[in-house]
């Protein structure tokens, strides 16, 4: 069931598309809002109709194509993802669908390709955090801790999320002997959210088995 304030941004969009209904942004924004409220069927039905209503506009079919990419990635369908996020041939659009090529290729444990992308996106956006701690999520998952903290650390300079600095900890335990839960990452989460640090904490198990799998 919607809320009242999304049911409100529904109608404000639905009023500004019969008011000018040549707006493709409008049209995206709508997708994207019924996206993320799971609004899935519709969000569908919404991004082939207006696929096909500006067909005409390069710009505006590379925005839907991009648009279909994120409700397949959201529905975890990352395989048939990834060639619409290839399609996307808008320069204002390429970096974030190489970027979401790249998740989509992590999510599958593909992380060869995904790298590949991921430094794709990295150019022309190498203080970008969402890319820096993408490579470093793929260095970390391949057991490459030191590449992983120096991507996590220029991720950090411009974002300080919990799942960022918990990762960037993991990196900092798995580099000592002993993999400590005591580092100043650790306890910056902790101090944050307590919930997510007791949450994360599994995490810890995967980087024992990574360490030991790269050692064997």
């Amino acid at each position: 069931m919607k809320s009242k304030k999304t049911t409100e941004q529904v109608h404000k969009l639905v009023t500004e598309i019969d008011n000018d209904p040549d707006n493709y942004q409008t049209y995206y924004d709508l997708c994207m809002l019924l996206i993320n409220e799971e609004s899935f069927d519709q969000a569908e039905q919404l991004l082939n109709q207006s696929l096909v209503k500006f067909k005409s506009n390069d710009q505006a079919r590379s925005l839907f194509e991009y648009g279909i990419g994120i409700l397949l990635y959201t529905n975890q369908m990352y395989e048939k993802a990834i060639p619409v996020f290839k399609l996307v041939d808008d320069p204002k659009l390429q970096h974030d669908a190489y970027l979401m090529t790249a998740q989509s290729y992590y999510a599958l444990s593909q992380y060869k390709m995904a790298f590949a992308f991921a430094l794709t996106a990295s150019e022309g956006h190498k203080q970008d955090p969402d890319t820096n701690k993408l490579l470093g999520d793929i260095q970390l998952a391949t057991g490459d801790l030191k590449s992983a903290r120096d991507y996590y650390d220029t991720a950090l300079k411009n974002d300080h999320s919990n799942e960022l600095v918990f990762n960037r900890g993991i990196v900092e335990a798995g580099l000592e002997e002993g993999n400590s839960i005591n580092n100043k990452y650790f306890d910056q989460v902790k101090r944050a959210d307590p919930k997510y640090f007791e949450n994360a904490k599994q995490k810890l198990e995967d980087i024992n088995k990574l360490i030991t799998n790269k050692e064997n």
